[in-house]
């Protein structure tokens, strides 16, 4: 009997140890984690470095729908631009529109209710950690069609944050990617209700996170400048605790501005979508936001990679002539020091 209890005790504190290695290893994976994580961000006792690349509208239906199932290849719309994608550590985009199973009305009449199909789910998983659903598309199938685009994007893990009417349980996720804990916040301005809800949830992510990225979905369609209101609630977010915003909606692209050493983006144009109307919403611009955490204090670096879109709805990598004059152009408007606007201009980056 004193045998058995002595083997039963041996048996016990092997399980415990192998537990406590397993527990304490469970995210150490090659290339560098990317987990979904609420506990507490940790004390920096080293350098930690992570990229995030943030893109503007993904739309999936109308012409990019009817085009790609010519194609009858469902990552048609990713096939030109592939490389953007491995130039981060994580990818996160605005998705415009529900994916549900409802069938698409816009396929048929070119209208502006989108649905898109769940088998671009996929391939959104191969290229997107997250996307956020605060836009003002995201209801166009009402709250069935946002029930299903939730249960879309869960089943294949990618993460998704934002509400269409910015209601408080929703607007936001936290991702940790190599080590550094993002807190994304999608606000969608154009329902003008509930920012309350989104400037409250800074102060809970502010325990847990390093970094705040906000994404708005605000401002004028078609419109190259900025408007009062998006530079007010830029500035208002800023002070709630936001480390950067990156804007989307106005389908052209908008100058980017500092405020408090923080970084607004108004608008990066479109990305994947089927306008080919002007020269302007055929062009968008990918943002690399590079951070750098030590003991010491955070750096971070935006890096421009202006893209072009055609009548085929296939965007590419912007050639270097043309990103020169696009990101020369893109500064004229924009409340930057002499240094940062020529940063921009030479070397297609922004550092704070």
């Amino acid at each position: 009997m004193k045998r058995l209890l002595i083997i039963v005790f041996l048996i016990l504190v092997s399980g415990i140890g192998i537990y406590l290695f397993v527990r304490g290893n469970s995210n150490q994976v090659i290339n560098g984690p990317i987990t979904v994580s609420d506990e507490p961000k940790e004390e920096v006792i080293s350098e930690k470095v992570a990229s995030i690349m943030l893109f503007g509208d993904v739309m999936l239906d109308r012409r990019v729908y009817n085009l790609t199932k010519e194609n009858g290849d469902w990552a048609y719309p990713f096939q030109n631009i592939e490389d953007i994608f491995d130039m981060a550590d994580a990818n996160i985009a605005n998705l415009e529109g529900p994916i549900t199973s409802f069938e698409s009305d816009a396929a048929k009449t070119n209208g502006m209710r989108f649905t898109a199909s769940p088998l671009f789910v996929s391939e959104l998983k191969k290229r997107f950690l997250a996307l956020s659903l605060a836009n003002n598309h995201s209801l166009d199938f009402g709250e069935e069609g946002l029930r299903q685009t939730k249960r879309n994007l869960s089943e294949e893990g990618i993460i998704f944050f934002g509400d269409y009417e910015n209601r408080g349980d929703n607007t936001s996720a936290v991702i940790s990617v190599n080590g550094i804990k993002f807190g994304l916040v999608g606000y969608h301005a154009l329902v003008e209700k509930n920012f309350d809800n989104v400037i409250l949830d800074f102060k809970r992510l502010k325990e847990i996170t390093d970094f705040i990225i906000v994404m708005p979905h605000w401002g004028e369609e078609y419109d190259e400048l900025p408007s009062e209101r998006q530079k007010a609630d830029a500035r208002l977010l800023i002070d709630a605790g936001a480390d950067a915003i990156i804007g989307g909606h106005p389908h052209v692209i908008q100058p980017v501005d500092t405020y408090k050493g923080k970084a607004i983006f108004y608008s990066l144009g479109n990305f994947i979508f089927d306008q080919y109307f002007s020269e302007e919403v055929k062009k968008g611009i990918a943002v690399k936001l590079g951070l750098k955490i030590t003991p010491d204090g955070q750096e971070v670096i935006y890096e421009m990679i202006p893209v072009q879109n055609n009548r085929l709805s296939q965007p590419v990598i912007m050639e270097k002539k043309e990103t020169d004059a696009l990101l020369e152009a893109f500064v004229m408007n924009s409340a930057l020091t002499g240094a940062e606007r020529e940063e921009i201009s030479s070397f297609h980056r922004l550092t704070l």
